[in-house]
Order: structure tokens, then C-alpha cells, then sequence
């Protein structure tokens, strides 16, 4: 694609006015694809249950009473099969069905995403791991990686990049308009505050969850078409440099080496986060009469 160097990157309302004319058209794809996930959660929240049982049957029957970080890694290693990739493959999807014009069934989209899945979650999970060591470091590190790599999400789904290079050229696209996709997204997270408010004010769980979920598509155009405006803008970039993709590499190991202390760090004080655990739900139910699910081991 040619750079249009006549192009602007367009502002809040005529984004927002985009995207709710494209959600017109997608309404029903989108919130297909986005009620997967939810599938996704119940099935890996009762594929740990089932684990809990069944380490809880095991300790009964041999007499031993297992540890409870096996329930932890048990957790951990179905969110990484199951869940992660479910909710990257509807990410993909999603990007695919507002990207084509006109639309695409969510039968379709999801077959074209299929391939994406892997470069996907090799482009942000090391954008959150590098984001979040910058947020551990006085906050505004963590908000300029993460609105560099915003279109590495999209870049992975739609081209052929992923990982650091998708990122890098991510931050090409961004260079020259940093402040202006500040205030957009910061004018989106507004909004979006704003309907929370709204959904609030009903006073009722699910309509409040009804209309949040029935929000987010909205949203989720809203950040493609910021990407979209950029490539029409840039055109086709040139291929990320090492130097580049170092700005990602490096806090993201940061990153990697936090998380891996902290999951050490969990595994080592489970008994103490079991016994906490069952302190505070003793004393919620104490104070508001319900009832909450006792850890499963």
C-alpha cells in the first residue's frame, strides 16, 4: 500500500461515527464471536474444578495430601491450551471481520484466523509482558510501550509479521502521532467510563453486563480503524531493524522474569493464600449472608 501523504488521522467522533456505521453492518458477526470467549471460560473454570476433585479423590485415596500449587500449575497449564488460544483465535476473527468490507460470516472469519492464532499471541503476549514491567517503573514507561505496540495485534492478524517485528512496525505507524492516539484512546476510555456509569445506574447485574458487552464491539472497531487510518497514512513500512524490535525484546524478558518470580512467589505461599482465602470468605459470608465456593483443595 502507498503512503497518502494527503491522509489525516481522523478525530474522536468521526472514529466513533465510523465505527458504529461498521458495527451496524457487523452487529451480529461481532457479537457472535464475542460470546466465544465466555464459552472458552466456563469450560476451562470447569476443567479446574474437575482437577480439584480429582487431586482432592487422589489425596483421599493414597492418603496423601497433595500441595495445592499442583492445582495452580494444573490451572495455569489449561489456561495456556485452552484458553489463550480460544481467545486469540476470536481476536483474530474479529479483526478479520471488521477489516473485510463487506462483511464475512463468523464461520468464514474464523477459518481465516485459525493460522493467526500462534502469531497473534507471540505478538501480545510480549507487549504485555513489556508493558507491564514499564508500569512497575513508574507508569509512564509502561503507557508508551503499550500505545507503540497497540497495532501489533492487528498487524499480526492481517500480515505476514509477528512478535517484535510486528511490534516495531507498530511504533513505526505510531511515530509522529503518539499524542494524538493518547487522546484518543484516553477520549475512548472516557466513553467507555461513561456507559459503565449508565449500565450502573440500572442497578442490575446483568442488564449492567448486557450493556457492556453490547458496548465492546463498538470499541474494539473504534481501536482497529486508528490502525487502519495509519497504514492508509504510512503506507507499507520498511522492515523493523534489530535495534527496533530491542525497544520490545528487552523489557519483555524484564517482563517474563517478573511474572515467572511472582507465579515462584504464589506456588511458595499457597497454604498462606488458601488460609487467607478462607479467612475473608468466612467474613463475607458473615456480613452479607451468601455464600462463596471454598477452594477445591
Amino acid at each position: 500500500m502507498a503512503p497518502n501523504s494527503n491522509s489525516r488521522l481522523p478525530g474522536f467522533f468521526p472514529l466513533i461515527k465510523q465505527a458504529l456505521e461498521i458495527y451496524k453492518q457487523k452487529w451480529g458477526t461481532l457479537i457472535t464471536l464475542f460470546l466465544l470467549p465466555f464459552l472458552a471460560i466456563i469450560l476451562w473454570l470447569l476443567l479446574i474444578f474437575a482437577a480439584g476433585i480429582g487431586i482432592k479423590i487422589a489425596g483421599a485415596m493414597t492418603g496423601i495430601s497433595l500441595p495445592i500449587w499442583i492445582l495452580f500449575a494444573a490451572s495455569a497449564v489449561l489456561f495456556f491450551l485452552l484458553l489463550a488460544p480460544a481467545w486469540a483465535w476470536v481476536q483474530c476473527a474479529a479483526i478479520i471481520a471488521v477489516k473485510e468490507r463487506p462483511a464475512v460470516e463468523t464461520r468464514e472469519s474464523l477459518r481465516r484466523a485459525k493460522p493467526k492464532i500462534l502469531p497473534y499471541l507471540l505478538t501480545v503476549l510480549p507487549l504485555y509482558l513489556a508493558a507491564g514491567a514499564g508500569l512497575m517503573f513508574f507508569v509512564v514507561p509502561g503507557i508508551v510501550i503499550g500505545i507503540w505496540g497497540f497495532a501489533g495485534g492487528y498487524i499480526a492478524a492481517t500480515e505476514d509479521k509477528r512478535g517484535t517485528a510486528a511490534l516495531a512496525k507498530s511504533r513505526g505507524y505510531v511515530r509522529g502521532y503518539f499524542l494524538k492516539i493518547f487522546f484518543l484512546l484516553a477520549a475512548e476510555m472516557f466513553l467507555s467510563f461513561l456507559v459503565n456509569g449508565i449500565a450502573e445506574s440500572f442497578g442490575s447485574n446483568p442488564i449492567e453486563l448486557l450493556i457492556n458487552f453490547a458496548f465492546a464491539p463498538l470499541l474494539f472497531i473504534f481501536n482497529y480503524l486508528i490502525f487502519e487510518k495509519l497504514k492508509q497514512i504510512k503506507g507499507d513500512l520498511p522492515e523493523p531493524t534489530a535495534e527496533q524490535k530491542n525497544l520490545f525484546r528487552i523489557p519483555a524478558a524484564i517482563g517474563l522474569a517478573i511474572a515467572i518470580s511472582l507465579v515462584a512467589l504464589a506456588i511458595n505461599f499457597a497454604p498462606q493464600i488458601k488460609q487467607e482465602y478462607e479467612i475473608r470468605r468466612l467474613q463475607y459470608e458473615a456480613e452479607t449472608k451468601q455464600e462463596l465456593p471454598p477452594l477445591p483443595i
